[in-house]
């Protein structure tokens, strides 16, 4: 679960191309944001799952040139996680493809859409990472989702929880991962879009 340290941004996350990435939730938009981010940070086994399919022709042509430039096998699974068996026999599927690295959660509605419902496979596949791949990072940016973040942080599993405010934009908080994922803290409120002060620690 190593990533390497580049010599020319040391704060640029590395990704292990023989590792496998896993993004969970998100709208199409953001996920392919993300698979974007990953593999150009050098992941090439990447699984997406989310409810939200690409159907439009733009976003289906970036995956396709994602995959043709860097040669990244990106997965997409649209069902839903309900139960912990769902969540074990998925997390295993995905460590056959390869060991996984690093987790990530993304939001899945706004806030007052939420229902317990939404946060329950969270919890589901946070219970399966302890017991099939407890070295993996997990970074949470579901707001809805803190407990379980605190949750892995009070017994000590790898783990990252990430909140900014709604006038700050996914692709802002893209633009500041990197920063982010250096820090020694756990728990980061992302204050503005501005780069200068895009990051506040918190204990």
């Amino acid at each position: 679960g190593i990533n390497y340290l580049n010599p020319d941004k040391p704060n640029k996350f590395i990704c292990d191309p023989r590792s496998s990435y896993l993004i969970y939730g998100g709208s199409c938009e953001m996920w392919i944001d993300f698979v974007e981010w990953l593999v150009l940070r050098g992941a090439r086994k990447i699984i997406v799952s989310s409810e939200s399919k690409v159907q439009q022709p733009y976003p289906s042509r970036r995956l396709d040139l994602i995959r043709s430039l860097y040669g990244a096998k990106i997965h997409h699974v649209s069902g839903r996680i309900q139960t912990k068996e769902n969540a074990s026999e998925f997390i295993s599927e995905v460590y056959k493809i390869g060991p996984i690295n690093t987790v990530f959660i993304l939001p899945v509605k706004t806030q007052h859409q939420l229902k317990q419902s939404d946060i329950k496979p969270v919890q589901y596949l946070d219970m399966a990472l302890r017991n099939i791949s407890p070295k993996t990072t997990f970074v949470n940016l579901f707001g809805a989702a803190f407990g379980v973040s605190q949750n892995r942080v009070d017994v000590e599993f790898p783990t990252y929880n990430i909140e900014w405010p709604d006038t700050v934009d996914f692709t802002d908080v893209l633009f500041g991962l990197d920063e982010i994922l250096a820090l020694r803290t756990r728990f980061v409120i992302i204050k503005s879009a501005k780069v200068s002060d895009i990051l506040q620690e918190t204990t």
